[in-house]
């Protein structure tokens, strides 16, 4: 049976890390469970597991035997698997560091800085990304999606204690000011020094403490396919931005990703929606 390892890059400057991409390898675990796959997921951060176990329980209705799929294993030097997909596509330098030994490599495109030309010429490998996004015309045209199917159903929000959620880390979504406000949940997905009045993720039942989410810029102004502005559309969260929209980003110019996310959402949110058609079937 064709083996599939589900995994993403770690970070060289995040520590204890909870991101999309903790959450985007767990999606496609969970529909290849569905589907009856032989599946597993590797967690090559140096992060404690029950970290990230709390942040899928939170997020997911899993089953039960889900934990014994997961391997962690931090500073990994070889990868062995008869299918490969990395949900973050490749940091830099990444395949100087770890030996993959792999029938296939999927790749699931993100950081734009990242040259691919020369490694997609192997038959072996495929770079899925979205084209729309991506100007540059290599690998295959796909849209990341979410397995909303297996998300928890929320409970109702006090509104006497709706917040607006600011989420940062101490890379792409770092803040240089930041003040308590009891209005604002503000969120780290890494460990920080903003001050205590900043949560930590993973957040014991996260949607059910905001109604607003405001979208803050990223430093290098490109966010492939936002996730949590994908969830708050779904949960029903309004959604705001700390920035003119129409000057940040379009269909060609600025934040693509956040363009073409947003454009989805707003005119045909099902195409966001992992289900067991997905086209990524195709390629495994």
């Amino acid at each position: 049976m064709n083996k599939i390892t589900l995994t993403y890059c770690p970070s060289n400057i995040e520590k204890n890390r909870i991101c999309g991409h903790t959450f985007e390898v767990m999606d496609y675990f969970l529909l290849l469970y569905d589907l009856n796959y032989s599946v597993n997921i590797l967690i090559q951060e140096k992060i404690n597991k029950q970290v990230i176990f709390d942040a899928w329980e939170d997020k997911y209705d899993l089953p039960k035997d889900y934990k014994k799929f997961i391997n962690f294993k931090p500073n990994t030097k070889i990868i062995l698997a008869d299918t490969l997909i990395i949900t973050s596509g490749l940091n830099e330098n990444y395949l100087n560091k770890v030996k993959v030994i792999s029938k296939k490599l999927i790749l699931f495109r993100c950081n734009p800085s990242i040259n691919y030309s020369n490694i997609i010429d192997n038959k072996k490998v495929f770079l899925l990304n979205d084209m729309r996004v991506y100007k540059d015309n290599i690998g295959d045209h796909y849209i990341k999606k979410i397995y909303f199917k297996r998300f928890k159903k929320l409970n109702k929000i006090d509104k006497k204690n709706n917040k607006t959620l600011i989420y940062i880390n101490s890379n792409l979504r770092k803040l240089e000011t930041i003040k308590e406000d009891k209005n604002m949940l503000y969120v780290s997905g890494t460990d920080h020094n903003f001050g205590s009045f900043v949560l930590q993720a993973p957040i014991k039942k996260l949607f059910d403490k905001f109604d607003t989410f405001l979208y803050t810029r990223t430093t290098r102004q490109f966010d492939c396919s936002p996730r949590l502005i994908t969830e708050c559309y779904y949960y029903n969260k309004k959604i705001e931005f700390d920035f003119n929209f129409k000057e940040y980003c379009g269909p060609d110019y600025g934040d693509t990703g956040l363009y073409w996310r947003m454009y989805d959402i707003n005119t045909d949110f099902d195409k966001v929606f992992l289900t067991e058609e997905d086209e990524v079937l195709n390629y495994i």
